[in-house]
């Protein structure tokens, strides 16, 4: 439930504050740990939107062939096609989550205002992770290399933002 869910989104945060440490040795790795926190957050936001389902989740194909599951991660909706033998109904583009066309390629600014339309977050942090995703865009989509160091006080913030996301489990 909600420690493996928790501990799940971390991970990828916990990558993010070992390259800072290792950035006082190498200062480029500085970048690469900001990066890792704000894929972090992006992690964090899919982990906390699939725990608004509700639970059981059942999944619809295009067929109308259903199954269950419980306590998906957003990426597990993703490969039920794989799951289920390559069969194209239930492919991401096809399949409906608890009657609702699953918004497979949604942006992720769309899961944050679906997060604070169900009263998960307040206006503050809808405005922080919306903060956090467009640092994530600039540092995945780069036509050239920067040094950009990192800070204590940045994962200390993307630490609180994360926690605030998964305080009202």
């Amino acid at each position: 439930g909600k420690i493996l869910v928790a501990h799940l989104a971390i991970e990828t945060f916990e990558m993010a504050r070992e390259l800072y440490v290792f950035s006082a040795l190498h200062h480029w790795l500085g970048t690469a740990s900001c990066h890792y926190l704000y894929l972090a957050i992006e992690a964090a936001i899919k982990y906390r939107w699939c725990a608004t389902l509700q639970q059981p989740v059942v999944v619809t194909n295009a067929s109308g062939g259903t199954i269950t599951l419980d306590k998906p991660r957003h990426q597990d909706l993703f490969e039920l096609i794989d799951k289920m033998n390559g069969d194209p109904a239930w492919h991401y583009r096809e399949i409906k989550i608890n009657g609702v066309q699953f918004k497979a390629k949604v942006k992720i600014e769309e899961l944050v205002n679906d997060l604070f339309k169900a009263g998960v977050l307040s206006k503050w942090l809808q405005r922080r992770l919306r903060s956090g995703i467009k640092l994530r865009n600039i540092y995945s989509h780069r036509e050239c290399s920067i040094i950009f160091p990192a800070s204590i006080d940045r994962i200390r913030e993307v630490a609180r933002d994360i926690s605030l996301l998964f305080h009202s489990l």
